[in-house]
């Protein structure tokens, strides 16, 4: 949440490269941990130093603020973001939720029968065939960003998305004070607070308005 890069321990070869496609993907609405590390090292800012990059991400409800951070980063590298293509979960917030947790706990993508399946639809992971050459020809075009799901279908409201992105800052600013001196019983707090958010105030919040995706043109 606060950005703080790991130790990255991969080598980036000094090649050069025509186009970089970047993958990644949001945690707690920022960039993952891996993928924030990745943009700060030198070695990767130096490889998309005049570079076209097209960004892929997918996501589970929230991708507008993890966005625009790697924008920006590649950015400030001197890189040229052409496109970007973002895949998420279309289905309910509260489902999806628990769907997840099947799977990440259990290995199964559908744990609970009468909920759906976790993750992103495998009709939306198939379009990245056809999307590759719309991603080409953004090279020579203006900047274009792409919602994945069909037309028609909603994304989480910008309302929800920074409700959370305020309220994990001031957690994780909390969690970390005096050298993480007390961070395993902030954590347990922080834990507490998000199961019962998630439970009985997200669905709520949800349910504000929301921006419709517009078709991939």
């Amino acid at each position: 949440m606060l950005q703080i890069p790991c130790k990255f321990l991969a080598d980036i070869p000094p090649k050069e490269y025509d186009i970089i496609v970047l993958g990644f993907q949001p945690w707690f609405v920022n960039l993952s941990i891996p993928i924030n590390s990745l943009l700060a090292d030198a070695g990767f800012q130096a490889l998309v130093k005049g570079k076209q990059v097209i960004l892929v991400q997918d996501s589970r409800n929230t991708w507008r603020n993890s966005l625009h951070q790697a924008k920006t980063r590649i950015e400030e590298a001197g890189g040229t973001v052409c496109s970007s293509f973002t895949f998420r979960d279309v289905n309910k917030n509260l489902a999806s939720l628990f769907s997840l947790f099947g799977w990440l706990f259990k290995g199964n993508k559908q744990y609970f029968k009468r909920l759906p399946v976790a993750g992103i639809n495998p009709t939306h992971i198939n379009q990245a065939k056809v999307l590759g050459a719309e991603a080409i020809r953004s090279l020579d075009a203006d900047y274009r960003d792409f919602i994945i799901p069909e037309a028609g279908s909603e994304f989480t409201s910008l309302e929800y998305e920074q409700f959370a992105l305020n309220r994990y800052k001031k957690w994780a600013t909390y969690i970390t004070e005096n050298n993480n001196k007390y961070r395993k019983f902030r954590l347990l707090r922080f834990t507490t607070w998000i199961l019962f958010m998630v439970i009985f105030v997200a669905p709520f919040i949800g349910k504000t308005p929301k921006k419709r995706i517009p078709p991939v043109s």
